[in-house]
């Protein structure tokens, strides 16, 4: 079992606490203390270092924040695309049948 203090730690700046906390918040307990146990081994050692190499990737995982999407499109990227779709609906309009 390894407990983890987020808080109170001084090896993070605040940022990385705050993106720790935004990530892991399952993870997170009410007094903010990060809490890992493995039960994988017999061997209470073998256990132990299971336990800080999950501690090292949830800290790697937890710090990361998200990546900017862009959302909007361009403006002439859109009006191209609205003229090959009116086009493309043009040609399939005289595909079709004539009733009389």
């Amino acid at each position: 079992e390894l407990l983890f203090d987020i808080a109170t730690s001084d090896a993070l700046s605040e940022k990385e606490k705050y993106w720790l906390h935004k990530n892991l918040t399952q993870r997170i307990n009410k007094e903010g203390i990060l809490k890992i146990s493995v039960q994988e081994k017999r061997s209470q050692l073998k256990n132990k270092s299971i336990a800080t190499k999950r501690f090292l990737e949830l800290l790697k995982a937890g710090v990361k924040a998200p990546k900017v999407r862009r959302i909007k499109r361009i403006v002439p990227d859109s009006q191209k695309r609205l003229k090959q779709k009116k086009k493309r609906s043009e040609i399939k309009a005289m595909r079709r049948k004539i009733d009389f």
